[in-house]
């Protein structure tokens, strides 16, 4: 966050004075933040605190330590630190931004109410109307807050003031979308990918609101764009979903396993879902006739879908899947192992009066 602001701060400071302190503080302020640049918080923190010896009433120096601070994830302390900024310089409309950055953080652990968030925003942007990042910020406050409408109106105000704002486009995208406003969604995502191009998050999100729209085929793309950069679970398994909604079981089993070599095989929900893509696969086998081949599908299915127990209740899954192959050891007259399956399926859900049934009427047969 600090960099971020240099620039202004600079020539705000070379416009207040040409005392040396001032050229001293401006000094420790550029070091700090080279130095948190450098991921040297510490030092940084170090460096302020010696400045502050000398300049101890300076809103700039108090304001860069909330800066490290909130950079070590340490936001309760930087909070002491904007807020000693503001009591310094009540009119520093970043110290306000970043006082409410801090507060966001802790309210999205459940520790601070987002109202006190957007309060700061407002002051920042109350301070500097042409504040485009605050804007931002506080749309994505009103955002996790639940007032959608306004968060819409802030990251409008935002690009506005700044159109070339990926971030800005991205999170109105997502307030959009939660309104289940696709189409807008969709188009504020490709303006994002507009600017940056490899935007893992708005490609990600396009994919969602494309799949939701029957868009399977450009879901599929921006999944696709998405996994090239980030080989995240919830990418694989949503890839795979649309792959299997066409009907391409191959290269959804392909992206599924590829997720759980990359990720160390710790998604039970990649299991789960490869357990439908088997069972489907197994269902288009099963109609061309192809009832060995079926069988083993199903029998992957079932093994999958175990492998994702924990996530949710697998129970009815699994003797569904007995069900089916079942009735696919039937077709290839197999009626052992047909009793099997359903004897199986019998003893995880034994009120299943259905299963029961057929269970006695193959025994009757035999």
């Amino acid at each position: 966050m600090a960099n971020r602001y240099v620039k202004s701060l600079v020539r705000r400071l070379t416009r207040q004075s040409d005392s040396k302190k001032s050229l001293f503080e401006l000094a420790a302020v550029l070091r700090a933040d080279e130095l948190i640049r450098q991921k040297d918080e510490d030092g940084a923190l170090n460096l302020l605190n010696e400045a502050s010896k000398v300049v101890p009433k300076s809103a700039l120096l108090a304001y860069n330590m909330g800066v490290a601070l909130a950079t070590k994830g340490k936001y309760d302390e930087a909070i002491k630190s904007y807020r000693e900024a503001i009591l310094r310089s009540s009119k520093f409309s970043e110290a306000h931004n970043n006082l409410g950055a801090a507060i966001a953080a802790l309210a999205a652990q459940g520790k601070k109410p987002y109202r006190d968030a957007i309060n700061a925003y407002n002051k920042a942007v109350g301070l500097n109307p042409n504040f485009a990042e605050a804007y931002n910020n506080l749309g994505a406050a009103l955002g996790a807050s639940g007032e959608l409408a306004k968060a819409i109106d802030a990251y409008t105000k935002a690009l506005e003031l700044n159109s070339r704002f990926p971030e800005a486009y991205y999170n109105r995208g997502v307030a959009y979308a939660k309104n289940g406003d696709y189409e807008r969604a969709i188009a504020d995502y490709r303006s994002a990918l507009d600017i940056r191009s490899e935007y893992f998050s708005a490609l990600y999100n396009q994919g969602i609101a494309l799949f939701k729209t029957d868009q399977t085929d450009l879901a599929i793309e921006s999944y696709k764009k998405a996994w090239k950069i980030e080989k995240a679970p919830a990418v694989g398994r949503n890839l795979a979903i649309a792959y299997q909604k066409k009907g391409e079981f191959e290269d959804a089993l392909r992206i599924l396993k590829e997720s759980l070599q990359c990720n160390s095989d710790d998604d039970p929900k990649a299991h789960l879902i490869l357990g439908e893509v088997y069972q489907d696969r197994g269902d288009a086998l099963a109609k061309s006739g192809k009832d060995s081949a079926a069988i083993e599908s199903y029998k992957a299915a079932l093994r999958e879908t175990r492998s994702g127990k924990g996530v949710v209740e697998t129970t009815a899954r699994e003797v569904e899947i007995l069900t089916v192959l079942t009735n696919a050891f039937l077709r290839i007259g197999d009626n052992d192992r047909a009793i099997k399956a359903l004897q199986e399926a019998v003893t995880l859900d034994p009120r299943n009066q259905e299963t029961r049934e057929n269970l006695d009427s193959l025994l009757k047969g035999k």
